[in-house]
């Protein structure tokens, strides 16, 4: 299944590499969608799975659940310690993952020069290095160590991902090859961390209630990614890093991004 998803988003890419593009857009393509077309676009598609499920699938009816017994059930499985860590994990990692500093954006526009095509070709590249992860792991029958690869690729990641960004905002190296590459790297740990939950989920869960515990934690996750962005905004107003601000390129400046960055 992860696969599947992993696939999926190579579309996205594609779709926003091609067409949003343009000037409006911050690219050098001479066309490009308006938000509304893209919005209409993904409407269009989501509609393909309604009507598949509406005529292609059929159901066998069955005795009806009393919802309270259900609700009852969920609750006591919450309940369980190594659910409940796992519930705790994914939310605290979905807030921490949330947040960021609010001036990457700007930063990758106005210092590094990022284009809109060639960030979109670059996170595709990265979508096949976690297909090429994936079937990896998969090859060796999931018989790998999770917690050191995990482990060992977030710090290099963040090492290689400090350095492109203090490189970056004080002018050593400006390059957006050289902001945008690091997506590739990253794009393995994030991949893996989904997918071990997953694995994870399927040891500690009952087996008859693995659909409703798996949608329960991908609905906390969810839940703490807006929370994340949240505390984000809080802590980045307090500083001076506004799109006006960045671009001025003072050493002031440059000092307050430093500091979003690093919180």
């Amino acid at each position: 299944m992860t696969k599947y998803r992993v696939f999926a988003m190579l579309f996205c890419f594609l779709l926003m590499g091609v067409g949003m593009s343009g000037w409006d857009y911050g690219g050098d393509f001479d066309f490009s969608l308006e938000y509304t077309q893209v919005m209409l676009l993904v409407g269009l598609v989501a509609l393909l799975p309604v009507l598949l499920l509406s005529f292609g699938v059929s159901e066998t009816a069955r005795e009806r659940r009393s919802l309270r017994q259900s609700l009852r059930e969920i609750w006591s499985l919450v309940h369980k310690r190594g659910l409940s860590n796992v519930l705790l994990c994914r939310f605290m990692g979905g807030v921490c993952a949330g947040v960021s500093a609010t001036a990457v954006n700007p930063v990758a526009f106005y210092y590094a020069g990022v284009q809109p095509l060639n960030d979109t070709v670059v996170s595709f590249v990265a979508i096949c290095v976690v297909l090429w992860g994936l079937n990896w792991v998969d090859k060796k029958g999931w018989d790998v160590d999770y917690r050191t690869v995990i482990i060992v690729g977030t710090i290099i990641t963040l090492v290689l991902d400090c350095g492109a960004t203090l490189f970056t905002i004080w002018g050593l190296v400006r390059s957006q090859w050289f902001w945008i590459g690091l997506p590739v790297m990253e794009a393995i740990p994030s991949a893996l961390d989904y997918t071990i939950s997953t694995a994870v989920l399927s040891e500690v869960a009952d087996p008859n209630a693995h659909t409703t515990m798996s949608s329960l934690v991908t609905s906390v996750s969810f839940l703490a990614g807006p929370l994340g962005l949240a505390v984000s905004k809080c802590i980045d107003a307090q500083f001076d890093v506004t799109n006006e601000d960045v671009m001025t390129d003072t050493t002031p400046v440059r000092e307050q991004i430093m500091a979003t960055f690093f919180i």
